[in-house]
């Protein structure tokens, strides 16, 4: 049954009101080779204000690879769990970056710390890179959403 009941009021959020947002943002370039995902050590952390609340979240990147016609993918991850899509970019030439982003909306039913972290692959060889030096920044926005 329900944990906790309120009346609607001056004050009282509602459902789908946004209740707290936290940033990060980073413009610090991470490179990897790997072939499997790999932390680029670039989180955000939100602690709901209930457990019975949602979390939306979205994360721009920019990224480039060191061999064109190469994939690199990224994701945000909660305690080795991916949220939202994969995020892949093909450059077609050497040095050329773009920029994506990955969304997720989710319900962790907690109301302790989360953290949500940014993840990075290549194909093995080539070498991909997260948040490019020169090339902007990169951005984790997450949100609590009154349930």
């Amino acid at each position: 049954g329900p944990t906790k009941i309120q009346l609607y009021g001056p004050d009282v959020r509602r459902p789908g009101d946004v209740v707290q947002t936290q940033y990060a943002s980073t413009s610090t370039q991470f490179q990897t080779t790997s072939a499997t995902m790999v932390t680029t050590g670039f989180a955000v952390s939100i602690t709901p204000t209930s457990a019975a609340n949602l979390v939306q979240g979205t994360m721009t990147w920019n990224g480039a690879v060191g061999t064109g016609g190469v994939s690199i993918a990224a994701q945000l991850q909660r305690s080795g769990t991916q949220k939202g899509n994969n995020s892949f970019m093909t450059p077609a030439g050497a040095g050329q970056f773009w920029t994506s982003f990955v969304e997720f909306f989710e319900a962790p039913g907690s109301a302790a710390s989360i953290t949500y972290t940014a993840f990075l692959q290549s194909n093995g060889v080539a070498t991909a890179s997260f948040c490019v030096t020169g090339s902007g920044i990169c951005q984790i926005k997450v949100q609590e959403i009154m349930s």
